[in-house]
Formats: structure tokens, C-alpha cells, sequence
């Protein structure tokens, strides 16, 4: 399943930096009707429509309020990405303010927050949540590619997040009644598989069907709320509106 989104500004090309909300939510509508840079490919979602690490630029404002519009015209889920957790209420009130139907958002990352009650309120506004960095134990903040001016060490900010902390969490939402608001995924990029070799290294995109999966069950978390997670949830956000 293809999607469409633009990123952070720091990553964004000129056009996209340039463009004001109705080219945007023109783009994606083309992109989910047409087909993505005319190759007759239709995207599936929109997103995963980022916002920024404790902070909503004017630029990731943009983004999200032409994804809303994008969604409401062409009835497609809409995913965010919430950089390490952060900004997600914030992104919803944008979201809401645009009129969209928040059962049909996935604000994104949300196994990256290190406060389990605020995921809480997340969900209590309605929206789906992604545990979908499962296996991505370690890894590096993502930062635009500059060659230092001399000589040197880079300077590498990393994070680390349990996989079993999200299985804990997971098998607490899931008792408190909130498993049909969340999706499970890998956010994975090649260059994670050696920073995780205990997860990714071993099993590659398998990891969440076969590893996790069993880590969830010996929490408790039943075959029922497995199917809700891995099957019906994406089947019913994927469905077109």
C-alpha cells in the first residue's frame, strides 16, 4: 500500500517548501486518484504527514491541514508521523479543526512517547494510534546530512525504547478497552537492521508477525486482540470511505 505525505521542512525539496495548501492538497488528491508521479500507482493513505520534535512549524501546519483536505475529498485514511511521540494532541486539534473524521486518523510513533498516560489521552480523542516502530529498539535521530567544516567527530544524538516496554504498554491498552484503535507496524529502514541485530537483524519485516507476536502473547494479549491489531484495524482504515 502506497502513501503520500511530504516531510519536515529540513528534508523537504524547494517545490515542496514553496507550494501553499491548496497546490499540497491538490498534489495528494492527484496522487490517490491519478496515480503517484504518473505512474498510474494510487496511494492508499495519506501520510505519514510529519510534525516536528516538540514543535509545529508553520511549514508542518501546512502539511497536515492539506493532507486533512486530501482525506475529506478523496476518503482515504490519514496517518501522521509524531516525531518521538511528541505534538500528537497538538496535531489533533489541527485535524479536527479541519473537519476530519478522527476514526479515521493514525497518529503515528506513539510507542516512541516515554508517558503511557499521555498515549491515554490520545486515544481518548477518538483517533487510532501506531505502535509501528516495533524492532526499532535503537536508533539514531534523524538530522539533514551536513559534512562538518573540519576534521572531527560527528556529533550523533541516539534513543533507545524497549520492545518489551511496548508490549507492556500494548497489553495494558488493550485490557483498558482501546484495541481497536491500534495499528502495529516496523518503521524500518535498512540503516536499523545493524543498529538492532537482536530484532531486525534476526528476523528482518518478519520480526512483528513471528517474535513480537509471541512477546505479546506471554503478556496476555489474546489471538482475539492480536486479529484486532493485525488484521481488522488496518483492513477497516485501509477501506476507502
Amino acid at each position: 500500500m502506497a502513501g503520500t505525505a511530504t516531510y519536515r521542512l529540513e528534508f523537504s525539496p524547494q517545490w515542496v517548501v514553496d507550494a501553499g495548501i491548496d497546490e499540497l492538497t491538490a498534489r495528494f488528491i492527484a496522487d490517490a486518484q491519478s496515480g503517484i508521479a504518473g505512474s498510474g500507482i494510487r496511494a492508499g493513505i495519506l501520510g505519514e504527514q510529519p510534525t516536528s520534535e516538540d514543535a509545529i512549524t508553520d511549514h508542518d501546519e501546512k502539511g497536515l491541514r492539506a493532507s486533512a483536505r486530501a482525506a475529506i475529498a478523496t476518503g482515504l485514511a490519514l496517518a501522521t508521523h509524531t516525531t518521538h511521540g511528541t505534538m500528537a494532541l497538538e496535531q489533533i486539534e489541527i485535524l479536527a479543526d479541519e473537519g476530519v473524521d478522527l476514526s479515521r486518523v493514525v497518529i503515528g510513533h506513539m510507542d516512541n512517547h516515554t508517558d503511557l498516560d499521555y498515549v491515554r489521552r490520545v486515544l481518548d480523542r477518538g483517533v487510532c494510534i501506531g505502535f509501528d516502530s516495533i524492532g526499532k529498539q535503537v536508533w539514531d535521530a534523524r538530522q539533514p546530512r551536513q559534512l562538518p567544516t573540519a576534521n572531527g567527530e560527528f556529533s550523533k544524538r541516539a534513543l533507545f525504547r524497549s520492545d518489551n516496554i511496548r508490549a507492556q504498554w500494548l497489553a495494558a491498552l488493550i485490557s483498558e478497552g482501546y484495541q481497536d484503535q491500534i495499528v502495529l507496524s516496523h518503521d524500518l529502514i535498512g540503516a536499523q537492521v545493524p543498529l538492532n541485530p537482536e530484532t531486525h537483524g534476526q528476523r528482518g519485516y518478519t520480526y512483528l508477525g513471528t517474535t513480537f507476536t509471541q512477546i505479546l502473547l506471554d503478556h496476555g494479549v489474546s489471538t482475539t486482540d492480536l486479529d484486532s491489531l493485525l488484521h481488522n484495524n488496518p483492513a477497516r482504515l485501509l477501506t476507502v470511505n
